[in-house]
């Protein structure tokens, strides 16, 4: 895992995990290699499909993913809430770290996660956009 949080956009993506913090855009990148996150990894991939179109993102999809999120909630912001429109699901704290995790080449999951909450975010959600009645963004 690297030490410090860098912008979204300098992330690599080749790495197992990335996760970003929605609240500013900033996120580290691990490899995934210690005892604990291995076993995160390991169990991450037999609970999520690499196989579903809607939720199975290729590498620029989550890139330009990521740039939409961005951008539609404000872009460079001291930290912001997420909502996404017509998802019930996000009206909580649940989309504060983005997970993207590495399934398989050109397979990348986005998960929202918040202490043991977590849910898949998927193409269709990202598409509608997000809910700027409800962007607490500063």
């Amino acid at each position: 895992m690297q030490d410090k949080w860098i912008p979204y956009s300098e992330l690599d993506l080749e790495s197992n995990l990335t996760r970003i913090d929605t609240r500013d855009f900033c996120g580290y990148n691990d490899s995934c290699e210690d005892e604990v996150m291995s076993k995160i990894l390991a169990t991450v991939v037999k609970k999520y499909r690499s196989d579903n179109e809607d939720t199975c993102f290729t590498k620029e999809q989550i890139k330009d993913a990521m740039d939409k999120i961005y951008i539609e909630s404000g872009g460079h912001k001291e930290w912001r809430m997420l909502t996404f429109i017509g998802d019930k699901r996000s009206g909580s704290w649940i989309f504060k770290y983005l997970n993207i995790y590495k399934l398989k080449e050109d397979c990348y999951i986005i998960e929202g996660k918040q202490n043991d909450n977590s849910i898949l975010l998927s193409k269709s959600v990202i598409e509608k956009g997000i809910n700027k009645e409800h962007l607490n963004a500063h």
